[in-house]
Order: structure tokens, then C-alpha cells, then sequence
């Protein structure tokens, strides 16, 4: 997975298009990673999963060491 910057307000709540979007996979794969554990599972706000930005940069640097 690549690192990218994401141009967004670190207080932010992210839908899974956009972490799907800014890790380069498929909704669907998201929805398998965090199903399996191998990703943070997100907020759930009703119906609707958002992420912190901050959530996501520390899955990426934890994935890169």
C-alpha cells in the first residue's frame, strides 16, 4: 500500500470511499480488512463507518516499519 498525503483537516472523518481511495484498494477490500482485523475498524455513526484521518496514518506507518 502506498503513502500517500491526504489534503484534509486531521480532525476530519473519512468514509470508506476515501480510506479505500487513499490506500489504492477496492471498497470491498476495506470491508474484508476490517472484517478479518487486519484494518481499524471505523465510527460508527448510525447507519454510516467514518475514520479519523490520524487512524489511517498510523495504520500506514505502522504497515511501513
Amino acid at each position: 500500500m502506498k503513502t500517500r498525503e491526504y489534503n484534509c483537516s486531521r480532525e476530519a472523518l473519512l468514509t470508506k470511499r476515501d480510506v479505500a481511495k487513499w490506500l489504492s484498494i477496492s471498497v470491498r477490500s476495506l470491508e474484508r480488512l476490517v472484517a478479518s482485523g487486519g484494518f481499524p475498524a471505523g465510527i460508527k455513526l448510525g447507519r454510516m463507518t467514518r475514520w479519523r484521518v490520524e487512524t489511517i496514518e498510523a495504520y500506514l506507518l505502522q504497515q511501513s516499519s
